[in-house]
């Protein structure tokens, strides 16, 4: 059941940050309490310390990471609170393991994508959405 409803939130927020380049905020931190709240009642895939320690462990993990990133490149939205928190829902619903699996694969993915723009001359300067590379990863790990 998580595993559905995260699917589905993933989708709607990538589809979102394609057209957009923003994720809403307000329905992820919803989605993460409930996460939380059916992982609590045996009703998810990890039990409610491994969630907690996702929610805890991987989301500040993510914050820090912005914050780095907002250092490096001196620009406010290198890797937006949005994206932190939807980061955040992936691993409050799937523990710190599987969590911070879908977690690399986004960021291999999304890595990738950021060299091949290099590559093709966008420059440092281009912009993409990272919840696409979210929802991919969550793919890659769970259906195949």
């Amino acid at each position: 059941m998580v595993h559905i409803l995260l699917g589905l939130l993933l989708l709607l927020a990538a589809i979102q940050d394609i057209f957009t380049r923003t994720v809403y905020r307000e329905p992820i931190l919803g989605a993460t309490l409930l996460f939380f709240l059916l992982n609590t009642l045996g009703l998810g895939p990890v039990n409610p310390l491994g969630s907690l320690l996702g929610l805890v462990v991987l989301g500040l993990g993510l914050e820090l990471l912005r914050i780095l990133g907002t250092l490096i490149t001196r620009h406010a939205d290198a890797f937006g609170r949005g994206d932190v928190l939807l980061g955040t829902a992936v691993s409050t619903a799937l523990g710190p393991f599987e969590g911070g699996a879908v977690l690399f694969w986004a960021f291999l993915l999304s890595g990738f994508y950021g060299l091949f723009l290099l590559l093709r001359g966008k420059g440092a300067q281009a912009t993409m959405p990272w919840a696409p590379f979210l929802f991919l990863a969550f793919l890659l790990r769970f259906l195949l």
